[in-house]
């Protein structure tokens, strides 16, 4: 018999002897309670030799959408591999290179095919999916600069008030979020579910303008050289928008190691080292100039109420955005 399941028979002689509860004083009980909490740590922390080898977990984390060497993809790997570091699980990511949409991978996490991925948040994924309530971009994808054929740099130097950026047409993901944001706010948006078809559209003058988070354009430019693109110099268009890691529903495990993890790193402040530090974020800061931008503020309209806008720690300003990149 363990010391639990003497306890446990002790405490039950006593009740069962007693004709009320209320015979047992208050003292005799709390004696009972301490008695019994000293011998059940004193069997917890008996384990056997088995238990005390016994190796960590380890999980095998599988992304079917989107490639592996993408800015995305690689920053959104070193946080999950930080979360963890402060766990005695262990972990590894597979990212299989599928392309697919959004409500294609919210699908897959839905079905655990798929365990994770990243996008900036909507009503649909926090309701299917665990939602990691951290920006992880600390809200600096919602500040969003062009893309645009290289020919037509400086062609919107000139642009300095909403009436005449409204004339002008974004093309964005097909049900991304952000594609919701500018239709909300009055713009003329064409969509695509294809990624690299938007860089096609774009060259084809199907749209002026495809507006990406402020660390993605300069990297997704050098990814493709073969075609005429640039990042636009004069207009930045910012609005208050959360990107999330969600986790598959069949995996709340491993969505508590993360989420855990990653406020840890806030607090100690490995978090901001893995932002600023990555090569990309670092190359757009250099190259944003934000003073010299006209900025365009936007409002969200499917900003979430569990959204957590009221806390400092987890956001960068355009102020703050301003003064590092100078």
């Amino acid at each position: 018999m363990t010391n639990l399941q003497a306890a446990t028979t002790i405490l039950n002689a006593i009740l069962h002897s007693c004709t009320h509860l209320c015979l047992i004083t208050g003292p005799a009980i709390i004696v009972l309670a301490l008695t019994c909490n000293t011998v059940i740590a004193a069997d917890t922390q008996s384990p056997t030799a088995a238990q005390t080898t016994s190796p960590p977990v380890h999980y095998n984390l599988t992304h079917y959408c989107g490639e592996s060497d993408s800015m995305g993809n690689q920053y959104i790997d070193k946080l999950i591999e930080l979360a963890f570091s402060y766990h005695s699980a262990t972990v590894s990511i597979e990212t299989l290179g599928n392309r697919c949409s959004h409500a294609r991978e919210k699908k897959l996490l839905e079905e655990g095919r798929s365990d994770i991925f990243w996008a900036a948040t909507t009503k649909e994924f926090e309701d299917t999916l665990i939602a990691i309530r951290i920006p992880i971009f600390r809200g600096l994808l919602g500040h969003r600069i062009a893309i645009i054929p290289r020919e037509h740099q400086g062609k919107y130097a000139n642009v300095t008030t909403m009436e005449q950026v409204k004339k002008l047409t974004i093309g964005q993901g097909l049900a991304w979020t952000d594609a919701r944001i500018l239709k909300a706010n009055g713009f003329n948006v064409t969509e695509s579910a294809d990624v690299e078809n938007l860089y096609r559209m774009l060259l084809a003058n199907r749209f002026d303008l495809f507006l990406r988070g402020v660390m993605e354009p300069w990297d997704e430019v050098n990814q493709h050289p073969e075609l005429p693109l640039a990042v636009e110099e004069n207009l930045m268009f910012i609005y208050r928008m959360p990107a999330y890691l969600f986790v598959s529903p069949k995996k709340p495990d491993v969505a508590a190691i993360i989420e855990n993890g990653l406020w840890q790193a806030l607090e100690d402040g490995s978090f901001d080292k893995v932002l600023i530090n990555d090569p990309v974020f670092k190359e757009a800061l250099q190259k944003l100039n934000a003073k010299k931008r006209t900025i365009f503020y936007l409002d969200n309209p499917l900003l979430l109420d569990t959204a957590p806008v009221d806390d400092p720690r987890l956001w960068l300003d355009v102020t703050t955005l301003n003064a590092a990149a100078n």
